[in-house]
């Protein structure tokens, strides 16, 4: 009996110790949790897109493709039709398949030369395929690639011109623009038929073909994957091969790991990215299958692990999550130029297709270093200090990028104007990027690989605060010579137009042709830039960002072409200068919202992402939250008027509620009613002196509430001497005499 009771209690105490044990286990593993230790599975499929996919055959109608499939140098689009630009142009195409090739394409001479025929020598990876002469009319060529000078994977195509055709081009470069041969419909054998599919989460490759992409890996990360290889046909001809491969940043493979597949067989495994950890990598997954009808089902792709940072701090928002945030800005673009020339923007306009539009929308100083800083503070000029390139902000003056960090955001700046470094605003970033060119004679042109570069770096994992800005079509109008669209404006001189405008200004006498030129050399400018925008656009969009992103479209003001005795901007606060483009898309968002009835302004964007993400900012903003309108609530916020002052020594403020405009200067009182008389040509305050009273005291009382909060905060900017660095850069772009 006594050996009897000693095995019940122990049998007691082994139930107690194990479910104690449980409970224990129970607990840490929950603490484990809570604490943000543990990364949860994170599913990279659902970054996946067609973008991601080489087929084994591709078709080429433009360079605008996707950079997966094409990478071009010394092309430029011209409708249907693509232009060789230097002596040696290059495409980059894909090959996994072990047979020989045919290239089709079909090529005519550019009007660059003046000979019946020019000759072009034609590489596949360095190797001589064929001579060809274009001539004056299209010929359709036809070129056997043989299968020894193909490599699997990338390769490149290359056209040089010949000798003589690359002396001539040495002797009249400066002839503009650079057309020497034209091509049309390039192709590797005929069109793949359908290179990717995805339903739901489930992604199906197709035979031969291959998927890339970067991310950056935190802690101690696994990537899990589970495949199953489908095959239609017979089994003997449906084996396959999933090659999977760990790429440096440079796309050189780092290691490689091989999965032979049977037919209907299913895979699974992991590896470990442990050694990687915070380095920008990729994954290269080839698959290749004898039968061309293979697919492979990817059933799962993940990463999952150990995290070693820290779980970002908790905080409600209106919208779930914290979702990528873009701002991208070009320099200069008017708001009726934008709207009425979609022929011009035709990035933009697609943009447009998918997001808010505001009607009245405003700047709060028509020059670059008041209208940014509002843009990251969500104050006006005098509230928060910049008033001039030459004002530093305050260290006390607290912006939208480091409110963002402080809940785990991480905020990049690629800028191609000087000024948000020169008046320290880069500074509230964590990585700023120059992208724009610095010299006494500037030009419009902007470092557009480096600018991708840059974008394709970013942690696909973390949320990101990316504010880009595009000088374009800021002054100079010259943009590389294939994007003047307006032909009639060749011979663009950035010294003499400079001094030709300023005499104008000073005479009063600009003729009328003169300031039609120079229009069109602007739209120029404009062109370029919705080019410019369109390569963020489909970066982004390439990373599998685009769809859950907060991407915002917009300007830093407008430009003036003498409709008020001025040109450039910085000067006045008439519709030229202020009145500026605004688009928004939320995420998620597929269809175009108009917001027709109420003014906003750029001192409502840095309030609206407060409230999205529900961040109470330490200074208080003097803007108004656009969330409520953004999610769907109707437009009904009561008439605000909006305030903004020119850059001048003398007072020139003015206001606006979208219908009625006031504008002080030198004494003068300016009253327009802007729903019939947008042109401003008809002042109304001397026939409204209540009025008028009424809107001065009005501006006046702004302008010192704004100087009251300034001191209050003690956000008075500190100024240094001129910046040797910057001083031939702010001169050419006219900031500085």
């Amino acid at each position: 009996m006594e050996k009897n009771e000693v095995s019940k209690n122990s049998q007691i105490m082994n139930r107690r110790i194990l479910i104690f044990t449980m409970v224990l286990f129970a607990l840490v593993t929950s603490l484990f949790y809570s604490c943000g230790l543990y990364k949860r599975a994170y599913d990279l499929s659902k970054n996946l897109s067609w973008q991601n996919f080489f087929p084994e055959t591709v078709s080429m109608k433009s360079p605008n493709k996707n950079p997966y499939y094409f990478f071009i140098s010394g092309w430029y689009p011209e409708g249907k039709e693509i232009y060789m630009t230097s002596p040696v142009a290059k495409i980059r195409f894909f090959n996994f398949s072990n047979r020989d090739r045919n290239l089709y394409f079909k090529v005519r001479k550019g009007n660059f030369f003046d000979k019946k025929k020019v000759h072009i020598l034609i590489f596949v990876n360095k190797n001589k395929c064929r001579e060809i002469f274009a001539k004056s009319s299209e010929e359709e060529i036809k070129i056997p690639v043989k299968k020894e000078f193909l490599k699997e994977g990338e390769n490149f195509l290359k056209f040089e011109l010949g000798e003589e055709e690359k002396r001539i081009f040495q002797e009249e470069h400066t002839k503009k623009p650079h057309r020497l041969i034209f091509l049309k419909d390039v192709e590797f054998l005929l069109p793949f038929p359908k290179p990717f599919s995805k339903k739901s989460e489930r992604i199906f490759q197709p035979a031969n073909s291959a998927m890339e992409f970067f991310f950056v890996p935190l802690g101690k990360i696994l990537l899990r994957y589970e495949v199953e290889n489908l095959s239609i046909g017979e089994k003997e001809t449906s084996k396959a091969t999933l090659k999977i491969s760990i790429l440096s940043k440079e796309g050189k493979i780092i290691s490689d790991k091989i999965l032979q597949l049977k037919n209907s067989e299913k895979r699974k495994g992991n590896i470990s990215l442990k050694s990687f950890a915070g380095k920008l990598i990729g994954i290269r997954l080839i698959y290749k299958a004898k039968n061309p009808m293979n697919r492979l089902l990817w059933k799962k792709l993940a990463l999952t692990g150990m995290e070693n940072k820290k779980a970002s701090p908790k905080f409600n928002g209106r919208i779930k999550g914290k979702p990528n945030i873009f701002l991208i800005l070009i320099d200069a673009a008017r708001y009726n130029t934008i709207i009425e020339k979609k022929e011009l923007v035709p990035n933009i306009t697609k943009f447009s297709k998918q997001a808010f539009s505001f009607k009245k929308f405003y700047t709060s100083a028509p020059y670059t270093a008041a209208s940014v800083a509002t843009y990251m503070t969500g104050l006006y000029p005098e509230a928060h200090g910049i008033r001039d390139v030459k004002n530093i902000a305050s260290k006390k003056l607290l912006t939208l990028p480091e409110e963002l960090r402080n809940i785990g955001y991480s905020t990049l700046l690629i800028t191609g104007s000087a000024i948000p470094i020169r008046t320290g605003i880069s500074g509230r970033f964590d990585k700023t990027v120059y992208i724009g060119k610095i010299g006494f004679l500037n030009d419009s042109t902007m470092k557009e690989k480096l600018m991708v570069r840059t974008l394709r770096k970013i942690n696909p994992y973390k949320p990101n605060f990316v504010y880009i800005h595009i000088l374009p079509p800021h002054y100079p109008y010259n943009p590389p010579p294939q994007f003047y669209i307006i032909k009639k404006t060749l011979g663009y001189n950035q010294m003499f137009i400079k001094r030709l405008v300023r005499r104008y200004e000073k005479d009063f006498n600009p003729p009328p042709k003169f300031i039609d030129w120079l229009y069109n050399c602007y739209l120029n400018n404009i062109y370029y830039a919705d080019y410019l925008v369109g390569k963020v656009l489909d970066t982004i969009k390439s990373m599998g960002l685009y769809e859950k992103s907060l991407i915002v479209v917009s300007t830093d003001h407008g430009e003036a072409f003498y409709e008020h005795y001025k040109f450039d901007h910085n000067t006045t606060n008439y519709q030229e200068m202020i009145h500026i483009p605004f688009f928004l898309k939320m995420p998620g968002q597929k269809e175009a919202k108009s917001v027709e009835k109420t003014a906003y302004s750029n001192v409502d964007f840095a309030p609206t992402i407060y409230d999205l993400l529900g961040i109470k900012p330490k200074l208080k903003t003097q803007g108004t939250s656009l969330a409520p309108l953004l999610l769907g609530k109707p437009d009904k916020l009561l008439k605000r008027w909006l305030y903004s002052r020119a850059n001048s020594d003398a007072f020139n403020i003015g206001l606006t509620d979208g219908k009625t405009k006031y504008i002080y200067y030198k004494g003068r009182d300016e009253i327009y009613n802007l729903e019939e008389d947008d042109k401003e040509k008809h002042n109304l305050a001397p026939s409204k002196p209540l009025l008028t009273g009424l809107l001065r005291q009005k501006a006046f009382g702004m302008l010192k509430r704004n100087k009251e909060y300034n001191k209050t905060h003690d956000l008075k900017p500190f100024s240094k001497k001129k910046i040797k660095k910057f001083r031939k850069v702010l001169e050419s772009l006219g900031y500085i005499n």
